[in-house]
Order: structure tokens, then sequence, then C-alpha cells
């Protein structure tokens, strides 16, 4: 036997029965069946090819044949990807299969290239004859109302093949005109020939054929097995349940729907985000976002260190349900298991509100320890959620289930305290747990207290801490008491003697001493004259002098290069604190100032009619709250909405830098924090022009879920209005891949992934409308991240004034003239192709004027020499003059995937590990000018650590200027 027969494909056995396999394959590909035979022709005649060569001694390379394995493997893997589908399948994906037989026939073609062999067929003419007939064959199928009957029998199967064809249906920019005629022909069909109700597609819906998960679970519960999964190229969780056939009923199956159309509405950050599901398919399932940490449990049992971690985890936990509950949404199921750890090391709740789909569990459900008693009785509420979670304020820190037999926890019984439990956090869990739901503590109470555990550590005895709004009597300022540190008056001196040591950040930090200090004097006055104010005051000030020791304490002893790198997080650090003493101040105000009418009307709605928030004030305040409201409400002039939108967030949630890290006409960008969550902000100047259009595009965007899109929290569309965003740390494409090598080499797979998340935008009927490579960010993770959709006439005024070329180098030559389109998002996104092969924005170095008269000719840019070939051809096809003849989105994505494989395939090649080089952006030239060359050696000292440091320093400070000259070299 010769050395081409002995060729193996790896997993399936010698080429030549593989090619025997593929010919038996082709005849269950339909009226796919000639085309594939075709190609599979085409392997064959090489085959022989290599055979023929071999004989003659001519056998090409060892890396030639390896070509040739690959081309087989590829047309093997289709095969089994497509084989045997479904009606509506293979409607949905036709386009998708014809473009990849052809994307095999071209590699087929260049292999022949380099074997010097004829190209045996002209596959070109022959495909365009196929689609002809696959076409016809397809439409008559889905006129054949018995035999799409015979294969939708079920209930669920038609709706299953209803909702999936609605959601493509809703997708045009993804399929052609032929294509849609077949779509809406058989969903013609299948409401004429079957009994199911035509169900309005929910926003949240995504098909079967979208997700891609491992057969094999990594989590097994009483009503679901968890897997990991990815959808486009984003790593996702999938929750299948074991659940009967949601269809079958319909109330069941609304109920199931407006349970997971509530998850799906739920922003928060700690809260798992859901991208969408099926309650049709068999079984049903949902995808969530990936905490690649775990569930808490076993997070916390990892290591000492993340045991540490278990307050602050646990009043991130709280924050997430309060929004829960803020939203009216009871979770029902919380535990351990339930809190999950994401990748940034935040907690986040996942499996909430799924009572139906609990309910029809095939599976038997479980009984949670964490369950209060009176769920046996009924329906969970809020007061068990705050049951549930005293019980994970156990589990958390002992690491076992609160009681030791489950008859304990049917009884309600009290468990016993921990020996591991201090006394302050047994008393909060105590007033949690209690049997009577009416005496348990209030969810924002508890929040309340676990922010001061979060905030120093763990619980520790502080003075005034306890739950009355009064203080003690017989106490004194000199008797308050910052836990593990002494009384108020010591922290203050030692706060002074610390400032003298922070160097180049003293004046910032005495302005914070003076400020600490001043508060303590008014706290005293006040004292003689009328008495000590709240607890709430007193605990949030102590609470500010813990954290204001507990940073310069960190800060004290570092060397100049170290101080030097954490500088901007030093600075960052001080102005949060300052933030938390205005908020003090503010607590011990008699009176506030006067907001503008539609905001201090907007503010007090929010605290009426948001159900959990009543739950937090007593009924003298909501009569305060209500009298007010109805004051400002007479007296004003303006007309309220009927609801609040359900993206809105008070101001007074937000705390962000007063100091903008980027500024535009209208807008400007601060970072900021919002439920300790880091957040970029961006504010908007009040009465400008599209300020009246903002609550449109919100409610928009706000429905956006997906993992390569830039998560929008809230906003806020009273004066001054500002939206609130999830905060991409590795700032923009242009920046991330001007950085060193390594972050070059990601390229082609981030590109695609920003087209994953476009090809959304578009499947939800918008045009992003300025795409250009600052509009596509990188998050904390390394995934790329759409952002600034659907809000372009706020955008488009921005690019002219905040940057250098405006948008007119990466728009369409129709936008000189006309609306942005579909269409001109493609050629958009092949100009932000070649500005991040090239590292220079389109057209290079020519003025706009010239670039304008290129666009109004028709003529496209120059090839750069850096572009490949291949990738280039693909932006010619996508930026053809006529719009109607430049390449899908669709048909971008299948050739974007196949470059990211093969970039990733070039990095699996290097021996040399590679990671991403994350640069600091700290901004220290100003200081370091004042010091001379032997003041910054001498503060250097000897070894590699130190070296990596300065060099990280010095990167630091290169601004973007000298990146890009860099890039471009």
């Amino acid at each position: 036997m010769g050395f081409v027969d002995d060729l193996v494909v790896p997993g399936s056995g010698p080429v030549v029965q593989v090619l025997s396999w593929i010919e038996q394959l082709c005849t269950g590909m339909n009226e796919n069946q000639a085309s594939c035979e075709r190609l599979h022709r085409r392997l064959t005649y090489i085959l022989d090819a290599l055979q023929t060569m071999e004989g003659k001694s001519q056998l090409p390379a060892s890396s030639s044949l390896d070509k040739y394995v690959g081309l087989v493997v590829k047309f093997l893997d289709y095969l089994k990807r497509y084989r045997g589908k479904k009606l509506a399948f293979r409607i949905i994906k036709q386009q998708q299969m014809q473009s990849e037989i052809q994307e095999i026939h071209r590699h087929i073609d260049l292999f022949l290239g380099e074997l010097n062999l004829a190209k045996s067929t002209d596959w070109r003419q022959q495909s365009e004859g196929d689609q002809r007939l696959q076409h016809k064959l397809l439409m008559s199928m889905t006129q054949n109302s018995i035999a799409i009957k015979r294969e939708l029998q079920q209930t669920r199967s038609q709706l299953e093949a209803m909702l999936t064809l609605q959601f493509e249906a809703a997708q045009e920019g993804r399929h052609g005109k032929e294509a849609m005629e077949l779509i809406r022909s058989m969903m013609g069909t299948i409401v004429r020939s079957s009994n199911a109700t035509v169900e309005r597609l929910p926003p949240w819906y995504l098909p079967t054929e979208e997700i891609q998960f491992e057969s094999t679970s990594f989590a097994r519960g009483s009503f679901a097995s968890t897997h990991y999964g990815t959808w486009g190229s984003t790593g996702v969780v999938v929750k299948r349940f074991h659940a009967g056939d949601i269809a079958a009923d319909e109330r069941v199956r609304q109920q199931v729907v407006a349970e997971i159309g509530m998850w799906y509405q739920c922003n928060h950050p700690y809260v798992i985000k859901l991208f969408g599901g099926s309650h049709v398919s068999a079984p049903p399932f949902l995808v969530c976002e990936n905490a690649t940490n775990n569930d808490m449990g076993s997070f916390l049992a990892l290591s000492e260190a993340n045991k540490k971690q278990m307050w602050r985890l646990m009043y991130e936990a709280a924050l997430g349900l309060d929004y829960l509950h803020n939203k009216g949404v009871v979770h029902g199921d919380l535990k351990l298991t339930n809190i999950l750890v994401g990748a940034d090391g935040q907690a986040k709740l996942s499996d909430f509100g799924l009572r139906a789909i609990r309910a029809i569990s095939t599976a038997g459900a479980g009984w949670s320890r964490c369950r209060a008693p009176e769920y046996l009785e009924g329906a969970p509420t809020f007061a068990s959620d705050v049951y549930a979670l005293g019980m994970c304020c156990i589990e958390g820190v002992t690491g076992q289930p609160p009681f030791a037999f489950l008859d304990e926890a049917l009884a309600g019984l009290m468990p016993n305290k921990p020996i591991e439990m201090p006394t302050e956090a047994w008393e909060l869990v105590e007033s949690m747990v209690k049997t009577n739901p009416e005496d348990r503590l209030k969810l924002h109470e508890v929040v309340k207290k676990l922010e001061v555990f979060a905030d120093t550590g763990g619980p520790a005895a502080v003075t005034f801490a306890s739950s009355s709004r009064e203080s003690p009597p017989g106490k004194t300022m000199l008797d308050l008491v910052v836990p593990g540190s002494g009384t108020v008056v010591r922290v203050l001196a030692k706060i002074s003697q610390l400032c003298l040591k922070t160097k180049e950040d003293q004046e910032a930090c005495r302005r914070l001493h003076r400020r600490l200090q001043d508060i303590f004097d008014e706290l005293e006055k006040l004292e003689k004259k009328k008495g000590l104010p709240s607890s709430d005051a007193l605990e949030m000030y102590v609470k500010v002098l813990a954290k204001t020791l507990l940073h310069l304490k960190r800060y004290k002893g570092k060397n100049l290069i170290a101080r030097l790198i954490e500088h901007q997080t030093m600075m960052q650090k001080l102005r949060d604190i300052n933030e938390e003493v205005d908020m003090v101040v503010n607590l011990l105000n008699l009176t506030e100032s006067t907001r503008a009418q539609l905001e201090a009307m907007t503010m007090l709605k929010f605290e009426i009619e948001t159900e959990h928030r009543r739950d937090q004030q007593n009924d003298r305040v909501m009569e305060l709250l209500q009298s007010e409201m109805t004051t400002v409400d007479q007296q004003s002039i303006v007309i309220m909405d009927a609801e609040l939108p359900p993206w809105f967030i008070p101001s007074d949630e937000i705390e962000f830098e007063r100091q903008p890290f980027a500024r535009g006409a209208y807008t400007s960008l601060h970072h900021g924090v919002w439920k300790l969550r880091n957040i970029v902000v961006k504010r908007f100047r009040a009465g400008h022009r599209v300020i009246d259009e903002l609550e449109n595009e919100m409610n928009l965007w706000y429905e956006f879920d997906h993992p390569n899109i830039i998560k929008m929290f809230g906003a806020s569309h009273v004066s001054p209005p500002f939206i609130v965003c999830e905060d991409a740390t590795n700032a923009d494409l242009a920046s991330f891949l001007a950085r060193p090598e390594s972050n070059q080499r990601r390229t082609w797979s981030l590109l695609y992934q920003a087209a994953l998340g476009l090809e959304h935008v578009h499947n939800k009927q918008v045009v992003h409308g300025v795409l250009k490579l600052n509009k596509i960010l990188v998050s904390a993770d390394g995934h790329a991240k759409l952002s600034d959709f659907g809000v372009s006439a706020v955008w488009k005024s921005e690019d002219a004034i905040l940057e250098e070329f405006g948008t007119l180098r990466w728009d369409a030559p129709e936008c000189l003239t006309r609306e942005p389109t579909f269409a001109s998002d493609v050629y958009s996104f092949a100009m932000c192709m070649v500005e991040a092969v090239t590292c220079m924005p389109p057209f290079g170095y020519l003025g706009d004027e010239t670039v304008r008269e290129y666009l109004k000719a028709g003529k496209i840019m120059d090839k750069p020499d850096e572009m490949p070939d291949g990738a280039w051809d693909l932006v010619v096809s996508m930026t053809c003059v006529d719009p109607s003849k430049r390449i899908s989105l669709s048909h971008v994505l299948v050739k974007l995937k196949e470059l990211a494989e093969d970039e990733a395939e070039l990095e699996s090649q290097d021996t040399e590990p590679q990671t991403a080089t994350i640069v600091p952006t700290n901004n220290i030239q100003d200081f370091l000018e004042t010091m001379s060359v032997l003041e910054l050696m001498a503060e250097i000292s000897a070894g590699r650590e130190t070296e990596e440091a300065l060099r990280c320093l010095l990167r630091a400070s290169i601004n973007d200027e000298q990146r890009v000259r860099k890039c471009t070299k």
C-alpha cells in the first residue's frame, strides 16, 4: 500500500474510506445532493492525481498532503452538520450552506494550482444552476402542506418552526430576496395546515441552531442541566430544563414566556445576563453569560484569599437581590449555588423567577435548606428571599448547609450560631431568618449592614450601628469608634500623619483630611445644641474614616516607581472617598438644594411608585413624599409620563468623576461607579436638540442583549440626561491593536466578534450609522463590543467636532446625500477592517476633500501593502459603489470566521505562548518632568521586576499620536 493510501483523517480513518463514507452522506443532503456529489468528485479527482504522482515519485511535500486532508475534514464536518435537517432549518441555512460549499471549492482551486493540476470543472457556473434548482425544489416543498404537516406533527414542533421562521423573517439583512420568499411561503403553509397558534415573537427568542454547546453538562440540578457553549464566537452557558412539553398547555406557556421576559429585561452588574432562549424547543433552554469563577460556594472553598471576599460578595448579591425586588421580581430559589462569581470576581444572581418551569420539571424538585418555612404553604415572597439570603450568609461563613438535617429546615427551626460566625454577623442573620416574615429585617437594611461588612473586611463592633434611628443615650462624639482602629479622634490623627507620607499626592490627601476633620467639628457643635444625629450619618462617617485609613496605609512605604504606576488609581480612590464624604454632608444637612422640576418629579415618582422602594420607607416618610409630589406637580408646568421607563436610574445612585476623560460639543464621558461596579457615564448637555429623542433611543438600546454589544445598564432622561454603560477597560479597538504585537495577532477574531454584534443590531432592524474602529471597544476579558449605535444624531455631531477625521473616511458614498442603511454599515465595516490591519484611518494621509472626491467618483482606496489578498478581496466586495451589489453581512461573517480561524491556527503554531498585553494608561508626565534622571535612578533598585515596572511606566506616558506613529512605521 502506498503513502497516499495511508493518509488518515483524524478521528475518522483512512482518507480512502472517508471519501466512500462522504459519498453515502451526500445522498442525505436533499436538494443539496447534486452540489455535494460534485464536490465529492473533485476531492476524489485530487486523490487519484496524488496516487498517480506518487507512482511517478513526484509526490508533493507533506504540508500539501496535510492541506488535502484538511479539505476532506472540512467537507466531512459540513455534511455532519447539515445532513438530515428539517425543512425549516434548510431554508434558513441555505444561503450559508451554499457559501460554505463555494468556499471549499475555492480552497480546492488554490490547492490544484499549487500542484499544477487542471481544475477539473467549472464549479462557479454549475453552482449558479444548482442554486436555481435548489430554490425551485425548496419552494415546492414549502407549499406542500401534507409533507409539512407530516414533518411537524406536534404542537411544540409547529410552534418552534413558526417562531424560528419569524425570527429569521425579522432579520432581512441576513437573508437574500429568494430566502425571504421561502421563509414567508413556509410560514403561510404552517398557518394554513396546522392548529398552531401564531404567537408574537418574544424579543429574547433564540432558535436552537444559533447555539452550540457541549453534550456533557458541568452541573446538574433538580430542574436543569448546565452546559458550556458558544453563541457566535462568545463563550456562554446553556441551561437545558428537565421540563415536559411547555407548548402543550397555553396557560403554562404564557407564564413561562412572562418569566423569561422578566429576566431578559434585567440589566444589572450583579445579575447574570440572559441573552435569550427557547421555550418551545426539546428541551427548553436559556443562554446566559458565563460566570467563569463558578458558584459562590465553590469559589470560597478554593482558597483562604477567596474566603476573605465572602462579605463583599454577599453584599453584591444583596445589591442584585435589591434590584430584582425593585423590579417586582421575587428570586424564589436563592442559595449559594445560584450566586455565581464572574470573570471580574463579582457576584451575580442566577436562576430567579422561574416558578412555572420548576413546576413542570420532569426531575424531582429538591428542597433547598435556604428556603423559608412559609414556602411550604405558598409562593415565595420578598421576605422569603431575605430569609434565604440569611441562610446563604451562614453557608458562606461555614462552608456547610445551614441545617445538618432537612427536617430541621422543613420544621422552621432557627439554626444554631456557628462557631466561625462573629457575633455582629450572627445578630444580622438572626434578624433575617425570623420565623414570622413580618418580623424579618427589610432588605434595604440588610444591604446597609452588609455594605459595612464589605468595606471593613468583615463584621466588627461599630458604635451606633444599631437599627434604631436614634443614637444611644449617654454617648458622645469622643466615644465614637472606628472598628479595629480606635476612637475617631485617634483615627483622624493617624490620617493626618499618613498624609505627610504620600509625597506627590500629599495636597489631595490633606484636603480630604481637612474635610473629615471639619465634619467631626460640626458634629461636636451639633451634639452640644441638639444631640447626636441619626445612626445612619454616624455609621457612614465611620465607614468613610475606615476606608480612608485603610487606603492610606496601603499606599504608605511604596517606592517611587510603584507610586507613579498607581498614581491614577490613588487619585480615583480619593475621588471616590470624597464622593462618600459628600453623602455624609448631605445626610447631616437640614435642607437640600432645589432641583429642576422634571428631575424632582421623576425622582419622587421613582420613590413612590417603585414597589420595593415603598417597602423601604415608613408610612410617615411616604406621606411626606406623596405630599411633596403633589406640591411639585401643582406648581410645575412639566407633564410627567404615566410610567417611568424600565431603564431609569436615579442620579443619586451614580457616582462619577467630575473631570471627563473625553469631551465633545454636547456630551462628556466620565468614569464612574454604580452599585460598586465600574461604569462609564455619558452625560448630555441639557437643551441640546437630540435630547428630546433620547428616550426612544434608550428604549431601543436597553433591549439589546448580546455578548458583542456594550451593555447599557440604564439612563436618566431628566436634566441633565445621562447614560450608564459597562466600562470596556481595554479601550477601543484602534488603541488596543496599536499596542504590542500580541494584540495584533487577534485582529481578525476581534473583527469577527464585532461583526456578530453588528449582525445582532441589524437583526433588530437598527442601522449603526457611525461605524468606525473607535466605536468597537475591547472589554476586560478581551472580547470586542460594539457601541454607540442607535443614537446617530448625537454621535454624528460629536464626531464632526471631537475627532480629527469625523466619519467621512468610513462613510459609504451614498451617505454623502442620504441617511445610512444596512448596506452602508457593511461598507463602513470594511473600512474598519482596513484601519485595523494598517493602524491608520482609511485613505491614509489623503485630505478630506480628496477623500470626498473619491467617494463622489465611486472610487475605493488603493490596496494597503499590509492587507492580505484574500482579506482585500472581501473589502472590495463590501465596498461596491452600488449598495445593492455589496456582499451581505451574513457572507461577511462566513469569511471573517475563516480569517479568524486561520489567524488562530497561525498563533497555535507559535511555540512561544502569547498573551494580550494591557498597557497601563496612567498619565504622569507632568510629575516625571519635575525629576532629574539621577533622582529617578536613585529610587530604582536593581532587579528585573523594577526594570519591568519602569518600562511599564514609560509605556504609560506614550500618547495616542505616538502610538499611531509607532504602529505605522
